[in-house]
């Protein structure tokens, strides 16, 4: 980390002042670039006062192209993480880019709860029906938050005649990749039941080519009728690459209607459950990699789950094209540069003390 840092932005424009109403007007022009000015502290290490020397020659043996991190904000202030995509090809000078596939957190597959439901289907985009045995009608629905949860919607599964039968039973699921075997994982969802009925948390662990390897399943407990955190923790077996995640409602009493409301799902890497991360967020100042380019947010974005894309604007415009589906860099992304007097070199004094270094750096495409 350099012992000072100055980023700035150099931003072409045009000035004059108006005839017509006196003010002085600007129009901005594409061609922004990011400026780092940095100074490197005095340093005695003979080992790196020597790799120093050595950096700077061959900064200039490369035409003085570098590629630096923001070095202030080299990790984002949000807890959004995952593999991040651009969501739809950005022209240079967009204000904006969308992003998809963001997760709350590094150990989270699954997080947030049950915002979107972009097809209108009731469902929440990343979840699937699950409806078998002898029930009658059954819908689905977007609904308010349960009390006592932190989503910010829920999913609601209502069953016009849900029977006795052990195999009836109506509920959702969700597939998830990455499993490691041998890992524990642990999955959380809030419940809040309208009618009696049993309630169970069921995986299938599904090997690299789609077939069962095993199943694992929660003791069937009675839906709670106010808001409950129900778990399940097991370990994934050998040969297990992804896992089929369930909860579904069964085996009423008697036969009728049922009802049960979900939110908060979570789904984590970990021997027990931790507290609900949330939707996952970038803030106002993360940096983003894109392209060898080092893009900055403007403002908090908000990601519903995985697979929906959300606008992140841009405190500058877009400086190059960006293609459809390009990786985003969250973790120490960076850009190149190029130093700006290539005059910079070390100042030895007495004792082979090197003093300070003053560099400034111009962004390159």
């Amino acid at each position: 980390m350099p012992r000072a840092l100055s980023p700035s932005v150099q931003a072409p424009r045009s000035a004059w002042r108006s005839a017509y109403s006196t003010q002085r007007e600007t129009l901005s022009h594409l061609g922004h670039r990011l400026l780092i000015s940095m100074t490197l502290p005095p340093a005695i290490d003979r080992r790196l006062v020597a790799e120093r020397e050595a950096w700077l020659a061959s900064l200039a043996a490369s035409g003085d192209w570098v590629r630096l991190p923001a070095f202030h904000r080299p990790f984002p202030q949000g807890n959004a993480s995952g593999a991040l995509l651009v969501s739809g090809a950005v022209a240079a000078g967009a204000s904006a880019i969308a992003l998809t596939g963001a997760r709350p957190a590094p150990s989270l597959m699954l997080g947030g709860s049950f915002e979107v439901d972009t097809d209108a289907n009731g469902r929440a985009d990343h979840m699937q029906s699950y409806i078998t045995g002898s029930t009658g009608a059954v819908t689905y629905e977007i609904g308010p938050p349960l009390p006592g949860a932190t989503g910010l919607r829920s999913q609601r599964i209502t069953a016009a005649t849900l029977g006795t039968a052990s195999g009836d039973a109506i509920g959702v699921r969700q597939d998830m990749a990455g499993i490691i075997p041998g890992r524990p994982y642990t999955m959380a969802v809030s419940v809040l039941s309208a009618t009696a009925c049993g309630l169970r948390l069921y995986w299938d662990w599904m090997a690299a080519d789609g077939t069962t390897v095993l199943g694992n399943a929660q003791t069937t407990v009675t839906a709670p009728l106010s808001t409950a955190r129900l778990t399940h923790t097991a370990t994934a077996p050998v040969d297990a690459a992804s896992v089929r995640a369930y909860v579904w409602a069964q085996a009423n009493p008697v036969a009728g209607i049922a009802q049960i409301n979900l939110d908060d799902w979570q789904f984590e890497q970990a021997g027990a459950a931790t507290a609900f991360a949330g939707s996952p967020v970038l803030r106002a100042g993360d940096w983003l990699g894109i392209g060898g380019v080092l893009h900055q947010l403007a403002a908090d974005v908000q990601f519903t789950d995985a697979g929906t894309a959300a606008s992140c604007a841009l405190v500058l415009p877009a400086r190059k094209a960006i293609a459809n589906a390009a990786p985003v860099t969250l973790s120490r992304p960076t850009g190149t540069f190029q130093l700006v007097d290539d005059s910079a070199g070390v100042a030895y004094s007495p004792g082979l003390v090197q003093g300070e270094i003053a560099l400034s750096f111009v962004e390159v495409f």
